[in-house]
């Protein structure tokens, strides 16, 4: 799933390879993942933005990927 969702992700536009919330919201809509609500939406994008910048680097990104693989596991 992670991986199709950096290849939506990539297709988007950005801000310096940056997606704020939309993006990241529209993103998960793209792989599959709806009708969760949108707190619920803020709550994993607050952990993807480790820097707080209100937008998801790639770094950010990979380091989210990373750490909830290592939870499924």
């Amino acid at each position: 799933m992670w991986r199709h969702f950096i290849d939506v992700a990539a297709g988007l536009p950005t801000n310096n390879g940056r997606v704020n919330f939309e993006g990241f919201r529209d993103t998960l809509a793209r792989v599959g993942i709806t009708g969760l609500p949108d707190a619920d939406l803020l709550a994993l994008f607050a952990i993807a933005d480790e820097d707080g910048s209100g937008a998801v680097d790639w770094s950010e990104l990979s380091g989210m990927i990373v750490s909830q693989a290592s939870v499924v596991t």
